[in-house]
């Protein structure tokens, strides 16, 4: 080395090195460490390293994440004092609380705890203070705060109660407070774990001692609580609170920033409330009043809080599309930070995808162009979201040639297209919608393969489902046949009908090479039923009543036999018997009719599946359509039918208002 570079200019380029935030700096302060060491051990004594050059390299090596190296280095200073004899050279309290945070910001609170021990006894008496007791109780918390152990609460709770033993202070530092706030926002129980954060941080906020008052951080732990249990208006509650306590310098003005906003933001991205995306809008714009200027982060979970909305009140895609020209904009006005990424697009996707919109599919088509030119490609989860787009549209052939580019992009060697079981179920809604039988099984065919899984209810059900939509005269007929197909030991052999001869039956499943489906043979469920039903409701047999009113006791049979929920006949399974009832127009239907809606009377309220809209909508349509219906039918029981109905309708309407009364929001 030049002769005028001595020990302080090694100490204060490994300094500055160690301070740096560039990513390959700590290797290169250690390397001038290593170098120093080097010629000390070449016995120049004018380059012995001091505790604190160690110090500095060991802190940087924690605060980058590379705790192994930061251990590593300590247990080198520790050996070379040892070999040279030399106490000068011992790790020192710094030292240790380097190392200490080192791990406590990786959750490593188990060598966090063994280190203590041994940096007492290595530590004299004068080297242990108040200061560094409160950093290094800090540190413990702070380190199982991050373990994600689940009795952290626990054992941060019995460090705090043995430092106030220790000490007769009930108050800790901040910093332990915080790390305190930290782990509860963690807490798997996170309602009790938002509500136990939320005191602490309240009980903070009413302490005389100005060095425990709640800073940024608490805020910010606390609101990351109550995002964690799924409550959003608690999580912005927090936000304003805080913001009140900037405005009023009860907080410094510039210690909060992006990472409040966005988690307040986020929390209501993450909900299914209606006004979720207005919400998440509001706070984006909130933003910038107060001088922040919104990142990547900020507008991809507004942008995603628009994508799942079902607020019909709002046009997501439209908004969504309006903060995406914001980022373009903020971006080449030379704001990296706000640049798109591929979150941003596949948020936009699921915006096109749901979207009722007439220039959803340009504008689709049109982004994928842009991630073109920024180097992002199409992922499975982004042509699944095309894929939906155009299954909405009624375009299964669009959605078949979109599948195929992703398979083949996957057997080209790109992993992140390898079609998951949601891409399958996807192209498979797109057949099924479209009525195409055959493919509908092609589909689930290679689910089988491809997936190397057995077929569930919910897919097989796909074949009985796309008979509702073929348009064939004899859907009805064929849908029966495939149930009894399908599930032989509960349905036994399906008898031809006049509909349906023995050699159409033997043709159709042949055909349909539906032996070749694999699946776990068990019990249908009521939607197997319920589907076929549909079918019959379409149906000009003249077998269609009695083979409708023979599946609904088939399945109230099965229900008693297995006692199985899923096999209980619901309000839409009994309706839609009703209805084949009525389009049978003999007059004498109407007592059986009259005799099916008295038992759907009696039938609990679960019966009507309120807490699926889809659902409930679907009953009431078809109780006002029936109501309508009978008014130009000739039917025995005509007017008991008709004050049966009425009540039926009453009480869908009273269970439906009870239940959104129960879920809306006590103030």
């Amino acid at each position: 080395s030049c002769k005028h570079v001595n020990a302080l200019s090694y100490i204060r380029v490994c300094h500055a090195l160690a301070r740096s935030s560039h990513p390959d700096s700590v290797d290169q302060a250690n390397s001038v460490l290593e170098e120093m060491i080097y010629l000390y051990e070449q016995n120049d004594e004018t380059m012995k390293p001091t505790p604190l050059v160690y110090s500095a390299v060991i802190a940087a090596y924690g605060r980058t994440g590379k705790v192994a190296k930061a251990a590593a280095l300590f247990e080198y200073m520790a050996q070379l004092a040892e070999n040279k004899g030399d106490p000068d050279l011992r790790p020192s309290k710094v030292s240790y609380q380097a190392l200490i945070w080192a791990h406590a910001r990786a959750g490593n609170a188990r060598e966090v705890e063994l280190l203590l021990p041994q940096m007492m006894t290595s530590l004299h008496d004068e080297d242990v203070d108040d200061k560094l007791i409160e950093d290094i109780v800090a540190a413990v918390l702070v380190a199982w705060s991050r373990a994600g152990d689940e009795n952290a609460v626990e054992n941060i709770a019995l460090i705090v109660q043995q430092l106030q033993k220790h000490t007769g202070d009930e108050r800790l530092a901040l910093r332990s407070y915080n790390a305190l706030l930290s782990c509860y926002a963690r807490q798997q129980n996170s309602a009790l774990g938002a509500k136990v954060a939320d005191d602490l941080l309240r009980w903070l906020e009413h302490q005389e001692g100005e060095d425990i008052h709640p800073d940024a951080s608490s805020y910010l732990n606390v609101m990351l609580a109550w995002k964690g249990a799924g409550n959003p208006t608690r999580c912005e509650s927090t936000l304003r609170h805080l913001l009140k306590k900037v405005k009023d310098g009860a907080i410094e003005e510039g210690s909060f920033g992006r990472s409040h906003f966005n988690v307040a933001i986020a929390a209501w991205a993450q909900s299914d409330l209606p006004k979720a995306p207005n919400k998440a809008l509001t706070l984006l714009g909130r933003m910038r009043k107060y001088g922040v200027s919104p990142d990547t982060v900020s507008y991809n979970s507004v942008i995603h809080a628009l994508g799942r909305s079902k607020n019909t009140n709002i046009d997501a895609l439209k908004e969504a599309m309006r903060l995406f020209s914001q980022m373009i904009v903020q971006w080449k006005a030379g704001d990296t930070s706000s640049i798109p990424d591929d979150i941003t697009f596949n948020s936009i996707l699921v915006a096109c995808a749901h979207s009722p919109n007439d220039d959803a599919i340009p504008i689709m088509e049109s982004l994928v162009g842009q991630m073109e030119s920024l180097g992002i490609r199409l992922n499975r989860i982004m042509y699944t979201s095309i894929m939906t787009a155009w299954a909405k549209r009624q375009q299964p052939q669009r959605v078949e040639e979109i599948f195929q580019e992703m398979k083949s992009e996957f057997e080209g060697g790109d992993a992140s297209c390898k079609p998951h079981r949601h891409s399958y179920v996807t192209r498979l809604r797109g057949w099924v919608r479209a009525g195409n039988v055959k493919m509908t099984i092609q589909v689930l065919n290679e689910m089988n393969v491809d997936l190397q899984q057995d077929l569930s209810i919910r897919d097989l059900n796909a074949i009985l489902e796309a008979w509702l939509y073929s348009g064939d005269g004899k859907a009805a007929e064929k849908a029966d046949c495939c149930l009894h197909y399908i599930f032989p030991d509960v349905m036994g052999d399906f008898l031809p009908t006049e509909h349906l001869s023995e050699s159409e039956v033997e043709s159709l499943i042949s055909g349909l090479e539906i032996s070749k489906l694999k699946w776990s043979k068990g019990l249908p469920d009521v939607f197997s039923f319920t589907l076929v039903l549909s079918n019959y409701t379409r149906s000009d047999s003249s077998a269609a009543s009695y083979r409708a009113y023979y599946l609904l006791e088939k399945l109230k049979s099965l229900a008693t036999e297995y006692g199985k929920p899923s096999l209980q006949p619901t309000a839409k399974t009994y309706l839609e018997v009703v209805d084949v009832l009525f389009n049978s127009g003999d007059p004498h239907a109407g007592r059986v009719i009259f005799s099916l809606l008295k038992e759907l009377e009696t039938k609990d309220d679960d019966v009507w599946q309120v807490g699926e809209n889809a659902a409930a909508s679907q009953c009431k349509n078809r109780l006002d359509m029936t109501q309508r219906t009978l008014e130009n039918v000739n039917l025995v029981h005509k007017a008991e039918i008709k004050q049966v109905l009425k009540k039926l309708r009453e009480r869908l309407c009273g269970i439906r208002f009870r239940r959104n009364d129960a879920r809306a929001p006590r103030k």
